[in-house]
């Protein structure tokens, strides 16, 4: 009886590891698109292709915005006027949303 129960444990230990090495696995190949890309206190969402930047008392539209986003979200900031060059570098952008700036 404690051989089986040894057995059973030994494998689903070996499951658990394989799992967590999935799990660690694919964090380390999501994980550039959330932090070495995203601008500060931005939330970045390679998946969906998202940048948001919600409340965070931004004064300006945020500069290096990933390459890979094609919605920018910046609501809820105290964005007072865009200029020519905020978006400049944004070449596959396909919708901006800037509600509820001053």
């Amino acid at each position: 009886m404690r051989f089986l129960l040894l057995l059973l444990i030994g494998y689903n230990l070996e499951m658990c590891i394989s799992a967590v090495r999935s799990v660690f696995l694919g964090v380390l190949l999501y994980a550039p698109y959330q932090c070495l890309e995203c601008p500060f206190g931005c939330e970045c969402f390679a998946v969906t292709c998202t940048v948001r930047c919600d409340s965070k008392d931004l004064l300006t539209v945020p500069q290096l915005i990933p390459g890979y986003a094609k919605t920018v979200i910046i609501t809820g900031n105290n964005i007072q006027q865009t200029g020519p060059d905020s978006f400049t570098e944004l070449e596959n952008v396909t919708n901006i949303t800037l509600s509820n700036n001053r």
